[in-house]
């Protein structure tokens, strides 16, 4: 019987209750199945599953390989950063041009199949809509007499994407001054001059845009465009303050007019066996800024968190751009694509991925899928073929597929054992994520009701007597309840 006859049946009997796979079984609990290819459905409540898995593709609908490649992937979100309103409405007062969204559409076709929630992005305003100063090119934020034009434009689009678009994001990391972009595939709507760095005019742009979003369609949540929030405290007298525009969105009092708050990490890989996520890296290309908040991930959403908590406000948080990036010199350290870069980033992926949930983060996106991809962040290599962070985010969404929230637990502490762990539950079971605080080789005690331990590429642990070895790469050990 194959796994998608077995899903019907429970759906048809369950109704609105949610199906998720468990791990195929070569990963799970049963020792007597040997197939890797049957799924077994696992029923969960939707308000309790946690689902946060994303990565961000140009190619879903232009590449069935890349396309194949997302769906075995498995993630419940796609981001799809593909309209530009220049495309949609090159004159003011003109006609919409459908035939900009033809890529969106046959993005949403495929990403519809593939049962992915999309998040699109709409950026690159036109000229007649845009301060132009002082490049005169599209990059600029939108004109306040313009944020009318734009209203319309996006609840017509919320309206013809009422069945298949919930989730829109405007702008991309609109908290950099276009005097500092050569393109205008980012940034826009910074302003180094200004105290709040632009925020507070991205602020009124909210209160003017969202009713008309809402109107279209009362299920669509309005996401702010993705902050680069490159630091928490920009000491640079010339930079402006760039951390202070999100504080500006809510001094415009537009807390109402948004749902969720976005935000990219990119840490750099240096050619060094470190924990890049807690951002532990001193050399002359980092300074390692968020150090003391608790690194890219957790202290990005503490910085976040703190800011609305100023204004008592509470709003959702997604991390919807994200990787490790090999920057090269002389801008970098990282001498190039090697297999110490790519276990780096596969152990930045897992950690962040288990922090950044325990944390609440709700959305965690990879940037990006195709390869080579910025800065060879790609999930694939340049022949778009899986790379070891392909495979072993494959393997973390199979592990914790299904689970609630993760939480952090201490289950394997010693004192002489260091261990960060954090535990993903599932319905008769708990997925255990560990990894050792250093480069030592530590040994954790088998736990009670203990079922099978795996590293971080699905390949099966064997215990040593009554213990299991756990070393700097991340391993799974799945326990009953």
């Amino acid at each position: 019987m194959t796994s998608q006859y077995v899903k019907l049946i429970i759906a048809t009997l369950c109704g609105l209750m949610l199906i998720s796979p468990i791990p195929p079984l070569h990963l799970a609990y049963s020792q007597g199945q040997k197939s890797s290819q049957l799924y077994l459905p696992m029923i969960v409540s939707p308000h309790n599953a946690y689902a946060p898995f994303g990565v961000e593709t140009f190619a879903l609908a232009s590449d069935t390989v890349i396309a194949n490649y997302a769906k075995q992937l498995g993630p419940q979100w796609i981001r799809l950063n593909t309209i530009a309103w220049r495309d949609i409405q090159p004159e003011r007062d003109g006609p919409y041009n459908t035939n900009a969204l033809m890529r969106l559409d046959n993005e949403l076709r495929v990403a519809h199949n593939a049962n992915f929630t999309p998040i699109v992005t709409i950026r690159r305003s036109p000229t007649w809509a845009t301060i132009n100063h002082p490049k005169p090119i599209a990059c600029g934020a939108i004109r306040e007499d313009r944020f009318e034009d734009f209203a319309k434009l996006m609840g017509w689009l919320a309206a013809r994407y009422k069945d298949r678009v919930q989730y829109w994001e405007l702008g991309n990391e609109p908290d950099i001054d276009p005097t500092l972009v050569e393109t205008d595939a980012f940034g826009c709507w910074g302003d180094i001059n200004d105290p709040y760095y632009g925020g507070e005019h991205y602020g009124k742009m909210l209160k003017v845009v969202a009713p008309a979003i809402r109107k279209a369609n009362p299920n669509a949540k309005i996401i702010i465009g993705g902050l680069a929030l490159d630091s928490p405290n920009t000491t640079d007298p010339a930079a402006g303050k760039p951390e202070r525009f999100f504080e500006g969105i809510l001094r415009a009092g537009a807390a109402d007019s948004f749902d969720i708050v976005a935000f990219h990490s990119y840490p750099w890989f240096s050619n060094r066996p470190l924990d890049y996520d807690y951002d532990a890296d001193f050399s002359k290309h980092q300074s390692g800024v968020w150090k003391d908040y608790g690194g890219y991930t957790l202290g990005k959403a503490k910085f976040l968190r703190e800011v609305m908590a100023k204004y008592n406000v509470s709003k959702p948080l997604f991390l919807n751009e994200t990787a490790l990036t090999c920057v090269q010199p002389p801008r970098g350290p990282c001498p190039g694509p090697s297999p110490t870069f790519d276990r780096a980033q596969v152990n930045f992926l897992i950690r962040m991925m288990a922090r950044g949930g325990a944390a609440g983060i709700d959305m965690i996106s990879w940037y990006m899928l195709e390869g080579p991809g910025w800065r060879y962040s790609g999930l694939l290599d340049a022949e778009q073929k899986p790379r070891p962070i392909y495979n072993a985010y494959k393997v973390f969404v199979e592990m914790t597929s299904g689970s609630l929230r993760p939480v952090r637990v201490y289950d394997y502490d010693r004192p002489d054992t260091i261990v960060e762990t954090y535990r993903f539950t599932k319905d008769d079971m708990h997925v255990d994520v560990l990894w050792g605080a250093d480069l030592s080789t530590y040994y954790v005690k088998v736990p009670p009701k203990f079922i099978k331990a795996y590293d971080q590429f699905g390949k099966e642990i064997k215990p040593i007597g009554p213990y299991i070895p756990v070393a700097f790469e991340s391993i799974y050990i799945l326990r009953g309840r």
